[in-house]
């Protein structure tokens, strides 16, 4: 966490208060930082690697704000949130369905909600080959899975996504990523 830049950021982006939704959440280390940071917060962590999830539970059997469950975010029903995390996970799903995902975020927002999404823009340079071949070694090793390969986009193709799922205003938090990882943080209104 200390190397990874994200974490410098995400308790100033992320409203001090509310029901926090973290999509993909392996271990929970977001929900953990964050509630670190305020007793205001609570937090539902969901993610389909059923081994992360368990490793999760155990770090906070007893914490009455954050929650983890083993869900597919594709099926899920987002319950009404203040703010989603979306970081490290969108690029595991085809375009297709990474806008499945940004829709129903998009309607699970409450007024002045936050998507807090971070992901690889693609690009055909260094920085963005680093993400890439990780994320390739990540996946055969079984740190992280996929169901369908790996589908990084564009800065712009996911801001398109973005409006495409009724975001109206978003920003590029550069400070939050490091080689070709960007964080977005769109809101509802």
């Amino acid at each position: 966490m200390k190397i990874d830049p994200v974490f410098k950021s995400l308790d100033h982006i992320a409203p001090r208060s509310g029901f926090i939704l973290d999509l993909g959440c392996g271990y929970g280390f977001a929900a953990h930082w964050l509630a670190q940071c305020t007793d205001a917060r609570t937090f539902l962590g969901v993610d389909y690697d059923e081994n992360k999830i368990r490793i999760a539970r155990q770090t906070a059997p007893q914490h009455p704000r954050i929650q983890f469950e083993f869900q597919d975010i594709l099926e899920f029903e987002y319950p009404a949130c203040d703010a989603i995390l979306l970081l490290d996970v969108l690029h595991y799903w085809t375009p297709e369905k990474q806008q499945v995902i940004l829709d129903k975020a998009r309607r699970a927002l409450r007024p002045s909600g936050k998507l807090i999404l971070r992901d690889g823009a693609k690009a055909d340079d260094g920085a963005h080959r680093h993400v890439h071949r990780w994320e390739k070694f990540a996946t055969r090793l079984g740190l992280n899975q996929t169901r369908e390969g790996l589908h990084f986009q564009t800065l712009n193709e996911l801001i398109d996504a973005l409006k495409n799922a009724g975001f109206t205003r978003w920003e590029i938090v550069r400070e939050a990523g490091r080689d070709s990882n960007v964080l977005l943080v769109a809101k509802t209104d």
